[in-house]
């Protein structure tokens, strides 16, 4: 049996992720939020559920007792959250990581990523770039921070997310260029899962993961 700690699972994509971890038999789940309520009754009913702040230490390493998986899907201060998560991480033996970072951190695609030159004007793709250039760097923050933890991990810089119903998804390597912009939320939790089912399959690699073009 895999144990499976979710950081972040009351965000825009946590429903999913519960969703196609729940398809494994040999997984159990245990979700980390700050506030229970913003879960559903089923999800209260079938997983472990603790409350906490990330950012107290001690809630989180007691959390970590047990675990064998870490999912880190939080935003805001990613770096001292991390940072902290990690610190547990090493203290009760939990190896694997897997942390969601943003397409377009490496500076390349950031004007791909934000909006496409074919969807809005040029002062337009400026502005944005102007507002979005600092959750680039927190994230960028955050996948080299765990580039250098010294744990086993997996960083995932999806694209711009999307409500499609599909699963469809390109990944891309660290150095490669970015393909695509956008992806569906259920494309990023099925390879999310992917990775539980098999840990070792994408052991420290940093991947961008888009629907492609």
């Amino acid at each position: 049996m895999k144990h499976v700690i979710l950081f972040g699972v009351t965000g825009s994509i946590g429903n999913y992720i519960i969703k196609a971890l729940e398809t494994l038999n040999d997984v159990r789940l245990t979700l980390f939020v700050r506030n229970s309520l913003k879960l559903s009754k089923e999800q209260k009913e079938k997983h472990r559920i603790i409350e906490g702040d990330v950012m107290n230490y001690k809630n989180v390493k007691d959390a970590l007792k047990g675990q064998d998986i870490v999912y880190f899907g939080l935003s805001g201060n990613l770096d001292a959250m991390v940072k902290n998560i990690i610190k547990a991480m090493k203290e009760t033996d939990v190896k694997k990581i897997i942390a969601i970072s943003s397409m377009g951190i490496y500076g390349a695609s950031w004007k791909a990523t934000l909006c496409g030159k074919k969807d809005a004007p040029g002062f337009l793709n400026s502005i944005m770039l102007t507002v979005m250039k600092p959750m680039f760097r927190r994230h960028r923050k955050l996948a080299d921070i765990v580039e250098n933890s010294g744990l086993d991990y997996t960083i995932l810089r999806p694209g711009r997310f999307t409500y499609d119903d599909e699963i469809s998804y390109q990944i891309t390597y660290k150095g490669e260029p970015e393909l695509g912009r956008d992806i569906s939320r259920k494309s990023i939790a099925h390879f999310v899962m992917k990775i539980v089912k098999a840990p070792e399959q994408f052991t420290n690699q940093n991947i961008s993961l888009t629907k492609g073009v």
